[in-house]
């Protein structure tokens, strides 16, 4: 039987070879394509990354940025994008002009770690500044408060961490960066505000 094998490989060795690399090519071919469609299904099972949401209880404010007499209200605050996603995303939007590009991520809620770094009185209020980085070398936020609401200041020092939370109204680009909140709240635990249990609607009878 083996004889007989080995003088038909021997008498069709060209037509061999020929069936033999076909048959290496088809399988090379098929292995390719197996592998690069599981790769692309591995791909489709990734979930997209979705920015947290937290509802946080926060004071009403009026029109002019005054605590109005409606008392507080639960408002959503994204942990994403953090200051320096921010100024990334705007920096990756080079074909739109810079007022149509910050318009995209003006008045969106957030809600960053930072810590403290300085406080400048202002007419009516304070002006706190704030920064991502404990050293002071980061992406700087800053924006207006009633320090008078937050007697923990007096306390604070430089380089220690709190909480922020607000509205974007601007950013600018320029040297680290810096963001430009509406704050509408300060926390100065380690873990951030507890989030808010928002109350059911009451049925209508």
């Amino acid at each position: 039987m083996f004889d007989s094998l080995r003088s038909f490989i021997k008498k069709h060795n060209e037509r061999v070879t020929i069936v033999g690399l076909g048959l290496g090519l088809f399988f090379f071919i098929g292995s390719g394509l197996y592998l690069q469609k599981n790769k692309s299904q591995e791909k489709a099972v990734v979930p997209e990354k979705t920015p947290v949401k937290v509802e946080l209880q926060v004071k009403q404010g009026d029109a002019t940025g005054k605590d109005s007499a409606k008392g507080k209200k639960i408002k959503s605050f994204f942990l994403q994008p953090s200051p320096t996603e921010l100024l990334g995303m705007l920096s990756d939007m080079d074909n739109l002009q810079e007022d149509v590009a910050q318009s995209k991520l003006q008045h969106l809620r957030v809600l960053w770690p930072v810590y403290y770094f300085s406080m400048e009185p202002l007419e009516g209020g304070d002006t706190i500044t704030l920064d991502i980085s404990e050293d002071g070398f980061g992406v700087a936020v800053k924006g207006n408060i009633n320090s008078a609401e937050y007697p923990r200041l007096k306390d604070v020092k430089a380089g220690d961490k709190m909480w922020v939370a607000g509205e974007i109204g601007a950013v600018d680009l320029s040297g680290t960066g810096t963001v430009y909140l509406n704050i509408e709240l300060l926390d100065f635990t380690e873990d951030g505000p507890p989030a808010a249990i928002a109350e059911p609607p009451v049925a209508s009878k």
